[in-house]
């Protein structure tokens, strides 16, 4: 995987789809996109570095707000990043 350098100020376009790989990981070292998917917008309205800060999205947690078929986490993956700034 490559890693993109970015200043403070770089805004960056990124794309986006959902991984083969659903596991679940604590390691933090690496990124880990996962984002969620609300049922009721039917699109993705939240997406965080890795599983354990999108699960403090939510007051009870991921597995309860799937469980009231609010919508449903996965994993992500970028397929394209492109800083607009040079």
């Amino acid at each position: 995987m490559q890693y993109i350098i970015l200043k403070i100020n770089d805004i960056v376009e990124v794309v986006l789809r959902v991984s083969e790989n659903q596991s679940i990981t604590d390691d933090l070292s690496i990124p880990d996109y996962w984002g969620w998917f609300c049922y009721t917008q039917n699109k993705f309205t939240i997406i965080q570095l890795n599983y354990p800060f999108l699960n403090l999205c939510f007051p009870y947690g991921i597995k309860a707000a799937e469980l009231h078929n609010k919508g449903k986490a996965y994993r992500l993956e970028i397929v394209n990043a492109e800083s607009n700034f040079k």
